[in-house]
């Protein structure tokens, strides 16, 4: 019989399933999930979303800055009054709702973590 054709044991194919098995997926991370790393699994998760939060964060308040910036150049070239006032408006908008959607994804995930705790231990 061919080596390449055999059906690997039910051990092993137990072990691979992701809903049941041993092995807990964050993103493209796999960490193994025991009863000892459950809660270390769990901090990693939320550093993990919290990093990826300020990061995208911090993505849209630079682009925010850089709009701010050409809102600066553009008073100083001395363009009408109602372009400046939009162009700041914009960007005040733009930083302000960056800011909201970083305060509302923190807290979420905060939820989720303590609930998380609350529900394993």
């Amino acid at each position: 019989m061919d080596s390449a054709r055999r059906p690997l044991p039910a051990a092993v194919l137990a072990a691979l399933e992701f809903d049941s098995g041993p092995l807990f997926r964050c993103g493209n991370l796999q960490v193994v999930f025991s009863a000892g790393a459950r809660s270390m699994n769990m901090v990693i998760r939320f550093v993990v979303q919290m990093v990826v939060g300020a990061f995208l964060f911090a993505v849209v308040a630079a682009i925010a800055y850089l709009l701010w910036l050409g809102t600066q150049w553009l008073e100083q070239q001395g363009v009408p009054y109602h372009i400046a006032l939009g162009a700041r408006a914009l960007t005040e908008l733009l930083f302000g709702l960056d800011a909201l959607c970083f305060v509302v994804f923190t807290v979420g995930e905060a939820i989720k973590f303590v609930r998380d705790i609350v529900r394993n231990f």
